[in-house]
Formats: structure tokens, sequence, C-alpha cells
């Protein structure tokens, strides 16, 4: 068992299959109900997130990482990033990668309780091996610039790859002067990669 546990989420393929009832009582119904609220022009933020946590009480994964993304946002005129860490811890500790990507993200930049190197690398290391993109390119960063570990350029370059193959996009080109990021904040660099790709 590693730093959060195994667990694997569940899919649904379309909005069209959960239609909501008036008061959906499913997790799926509920979760994909306060997803409509959010293609509403404006976008219904507190009254989605109202439904994300109603999932999200049930275990749904995605809805508790939904509640994690929403405590933290800059439109959240209560932002609190001990709520959202515990949004994530629900999900991450069930072995969930883009909670435990989220999680350590947020630890990694000073939030939560103070962590040391070592452990954020092993939290990114799991989440990248339960497929997580972003959490592998966090992991190349480490390597790269030794936080958390001896620096190994190779294991970086090994890094890098996965996310590019877990991403389906090769991004590596934009690491390609590895020289150059010694002088980039690497939260910047994830940021990015972030907007661009999810």
């Amino acid at each position: 068992m590693g730093l959060f546990g195994f667990g694997k989420k569940k899919k649904i393929e379309t909005i069209e299959a959960v239609k909501p009832s008036p008061e959906p009582t499913d997790a799926e119904e509920q979760f994909y109900y306060a997803k409509t609220l959010l293609k509403n022009s404006p976008p219904d933020h507190e009254k989605a997130y109202i439904w994300f946590q109603k999932a999200a009480k049930q275990g749904h994964h995605e809805a508790q990482v939904q509640c994690g993304l929403w405590c933290c946002s800059d439109l959240n005129p209560n932002k609190n990033y001990y709520d959202a860490i515990n949004w994530f811890a629900d999900a991450a500790s069930e072995g969930y990668a883009k909670a435990q990507y989220y999680y350590t993200l947020l630890h990694a930049q000073g939030h939560g309780d103070p962590v040391d190197n070592a452990f954020i690398l092993g939290c990114y290391k799991e989440a990248s091996a339960g497929g997580s993109a972003p959490a592998s390119y966090e992991c190349g960063l480490m390597y790269y610039h030794g936080k958390g570990s001896p620096a190994s350029k190779s294991v970086a370059e090994a890094y890098f790859q996965k996310a590019a193959q877990q991403a389906k996009h090769d991004f590596v080109h934009k690491i390609a002067d590895l020289d150059l990021i010694t002088t980039i904040n690497s939260g910047n660099l994830a940021e990015a990669f972030l907007k661009e790709h999810f």
C-alpha cells in the first residue's frame, strides 16, 4: 500500500445517461447536475459546489476534487486552502491520482501542514504511478533540481517522457533547454502545463 492507498474511479459516458430529477439523490446524478450548472451562462459556481458536496459526501472522487478546486479558487469568496486539502485528501486516500496530485501541489506550495521535499516527491511519485501527467512532470522537476532526492537528469528525463505519454501530448520540447528550468519557478511551469492540458 502506498502513501494514499488504492482505489478506482467510476465513469459515466454521457450526461444524458444520468438526467437529474428535480432533487437527485444518486452521487453520479448529483455530480453531473453540478456540472450542468457550471455550463450555464453565467456559471452558477456556488450552487454547483452545493451539488458537488452532496456527491462528494457519498464518496464520489471527482466531486471531491471539484470541491477542493472550488475551495482554493480565486472565484470563491470564502477561499480556504485547508478545506481544499481536506477534500483532496478524501479522494487521494483512496488512490485517486488527480486528487493525489492536487493534495501534494498545495502542500508543495506551502499550504497545509509543513512537509519536507522527500514527502512531496513520494506523494508525486504515487500520483504519477496512478496516471497523473502533472505529477510525473513535477517528479521530473524535483529530480532535475535534486529536491527530495539526489539530482538525476536521467531520472528527470524519464519522468518528463512519462508525463508526455500520460498526457498523450509531446510537451518535452517545452523543457528541452533544461538549463533554463533553474531560473523558472516549478509551480509556474506546472500551472502553465495544467492550464494548457486540463
